[in-house]
């Protein structure tokens, strides 16, 4: 399954079943020698920021398999 354009001020949904209701908005794209990251900070699912502690997830995890993301909100 191919990975979802990710962009900033999307919120996406964790799908790891351990993690319960997580929530992840994209607030940063970066690329360096280990591959493109998403840089995210913890929401709700309307995208309200519940901290500002950032979390960095490969691109390519970001795609609607069990250990992957789902795309909650997009962005115009």
């Amino acid at each position: 399954m191919e990975a979802q354009k990710v962009k900033i001020g999307q919120v996406w949904k964790d799908n790891d079943k351990r993690v319960g209701d997580r929530y992840l908005k994209v607030v940063d794209l970066d690329m360096d020698c280990s591959g493109a990251k998403c840089i995210l900070v913890p929401c709700r699912a309307d995208g309200q920021a519940i901290s500002s502690r950032t979390t960095r997830i490969l691109i390519s995890r970001m795609r609607p398999t069990a250990s992957g993301f789902t795309l909650i909100k997009d962005v115009g």
